[in-house]
């Protein structure tokens, strides 16, 4: 557009009023591309594992499949499950097998999907103490791990469709592989030992509403005692001094 009106008239400053003018047309302003975004905001980075685990669907693929990712932003361990729909029920079942294997999270951060939006869901985090935060809507880099990831699982597919390979099977080879490798970030493969060691410890102190104890010199403690029979008590009635701490 601009070529041609050049080719027939000039004028000073025409380049400013074109793009005034394109700019300002309703239906050019719909479809044109935001060329000035928004400053990023910093998104704070959690200090442990467990404490903020992002989710995200991608499908359905040509299988009928959907999979759902699930990335702890700590160690940047994540899991992939094969489902048949994505559904809020079929969410909150994979999701009370990984707090059983892993540990209970602190906050679940996700898209507007409809079944992360589903009030069983919301319910479901809430009853086992867990914040739900979205992300902005139409904005997929809010939530930037989860889209890196996702964009690595689709390569590993595309490559196993082109190639006519058991699409499954790839992506367990691939997941394999990049729990077993040093992440770039952390330094360390995601599936070290150290981070599932220190979730299962969050999973069992918070299922026993474990407490530290802030016991100083001078304090009067009972001591626990062997059970004797069904009519023991569980602490020696014997007051006991803490000497030092």
């Amino acid at each position: 557009m601009k070529a041609k009106l050049r080719s027939k008239v000039w004028w000073k400053g025409m380049d400013k009023d074109e793009e005034y003018c394109i700019d300002t047309v309703e239906g050019c302003r719909l479809v044109r591309q935001d060329t000035h975004p928004e400053p990023l905001t910093a998104t704070e980075l959690p200090s442990r594992v467990w404490e903020l685990v992002a989710l995200d669907y991608l499908g359905p693929l040509p299988s009928g499949h959907y999979l759902l990712i699930i990335i702890d932003y700590y160690s940047r361990y994540y899991e992939v499950e094969v489902l048949k729909n994505q559904t809020a029920e079929t969410t909150i079942k994979v999701l009370e097998k990984l707090i059983c294997r892993e540990g209970i999270m602190d906050e679940v951060v996700c898209d507007n999907g409809p079944a992360f939006r589903d009030e069983r869901f919301k319910e479901f985090l809430a009853s086992n103490g867990i914040k739900l935060r979205h992300t902005t809507p139409l904005w997929p880099q809010a939530n930037g791990e989860v889209e890196r990831q996702n964009r690595s699982v689709l390569k590993r597919l595309r490559i196993a469709q082109a190639l006519k390979l058991d699409w499954k099977k790839e992506l367990q080879i691939y997941l394999s592989a990049y729990r077993t490798t040093p992440h770039s970030t952390t330094g360390v493969p995601p599936d070290d030992d150290r981070y599932k060691k220190h979730a299962y410890k969050q999973y069992a102190d918070k299922k026993r509403h474990a407490k530290e104890l802030d016991l100083q010199p001078g304090d009067k403690v009972l001591m626990r005692q062997r059970k004797e029979n069904k009519l023991s008590t569980p602490f020696s009635p014997n007051e006991h001094t803490v000497l030092w701490k």
